[in-house]
């Protein structure tokens, strides 16, 4: 069996799963017998044409994805027929959902850090250019006390 061969009944495997079908479930929608499924998914043949065809009319399934890997799956998202939304689709987009929401407060987080690190900045430039003041007056202070200093 080839690489592009075993390529094919992974893809032929995962497409069943991202519908949540068992082997029976499949092969009932697709109307053929349960052992053309597991004989295809343990590589014993590969999907015939007909079986390609009826899961393109049946599914709207990408034949480029299907023999390519590459693309969408479906065709059109909105002919897929079936939900794919299997339990483990469902852990994985709440995990990205919660990952979304930790990386918005993130980003709110290091904005107010920002600000705030910004407001810090210009008060030590503000106390500098009153120390520098400061200094300038002692010096100009000075400076006149030793002119009036007696010699």
């Amino acid at each position: 069996m080839t690489d592009y061969e075993i390529e094919l009944i992974d893809r032929f495997k995962d497409f069943r799963q991202m519908l949540g079908l068992t082997q029976k479930a499949f092969a009932e929608k697709l109307n053929i017998k349960r052992d053309i499924i597991s004989s295809i998914e343990s590589g014993k043949v590969g999907p015939s044409r007909e079986v390609i065809k009826k899961m393109i009319d049946l599914f709207d399934l990408n034949t480029n994805w299907l023999f390519t890997g590459e693309g969408e799956v479906f065709r059109s998202n909105e002919k897929a027929p079936v939900k794919i939304e299997t339990p483990e689709i469902l852990q994985l987009k709440a995990r990205i959902s919660a990952l979304e929401d930790k990386c918005k407060t993130y980003a709110v987080d290091l904005d107010n850090e920002k600000k705030s690190n910004e407001n810090l900045e210009k008060e030590i430039s503000d106390l500098r250019k009153e120390l520098n003041d400061k200094l300038r007056s002692l010096v100009t202070l000075q400076s006149e006390m030793l002119k009036m200093k007696p010699t």
